[in-house]
């Protein structure tokens, strides 16, 4: 059964990344018939993203194609960042702008690009908190922003920030938990 189970994952593997290719040709088809309708565009944002967690995101199961992942994290950013110049106020645009943003850094080799992408994750997060406190949604996105900040200054040696970001990343997810103790969501976090 060794030797057939291991060849049965190949089998699987191959057959995933077949999919992953037919559903990225088909992202293309989408995007081209459909490139001034908003609500596709964001869609096919979230589309991109999970095709790009599927190829290579980071912390999770994977079929390790790192590069393709970042293509498809880029896609999905070029979208929202088009979605969220074309309407400023529409704050939940603005949230998933932050949240690509970070993917993009989290999944950026170079170490100063993904800082770059992380610090504009967290200038996005926080408008967005600024803008309206109350929403525990974006609490959690301004911590994730800062943690993502964080990875990306100790992966460039810089741990002094790092640790800053770091504790700004516990203090908003504490804030969160304050606000609503039995929130399950914010006590997973």
């Amino acid at each position: 059964a060794g030797a057939l189970g291991k060849g049965f994952s190949v089998v699987a593997t191959e057959v995933r990344k077949l999919l992953v290719q037919r559903a990225a040709k088909y992202l293309d088809l989408l995007a081209a018939e459909a490139p001034a309708n908003a609500e596709v565009a964001r869609d096919l944002a979230e589309a991109h993203e999970r095709l790009a967690d599927v190829l290579g995101g980071s912390g999770m199961a994977n079929l390790g194609d790192p590069p393709a992942a970042l293509a498809h994290y880029r896609r999905a950013l070029a979208m929202r960042e088009q979605l969220a110049s074309g309407r400023p106020l529409d704050l939940d645009l603005q949230r998933e702008l932050a949240a690509s943003l970070r993917k993009v850094a989290r999944a950026e080799p170079d170490g100063a690009t993904a800082l770059g992408f992380a610090r504009r994750a967290v200038a996005v997060a926080t408008a967005l908190t600024t803008a309206d406190p109350g929403r525990p949604e974006f609490l959690s996105e301004l911590a994730a922003a800062h943690y993502t900040a964080g990875i990306a200054q100790a992966n460039s040696g810089d741990f002094a920030a790092a640790l800053a970001s770091y504790r700004a990343a516990a203090e908003g997810h504490q804030l969160r938990l304050d606000r609503a103790p039995r929130d399950q969501e914010a006590l997973r976090d």
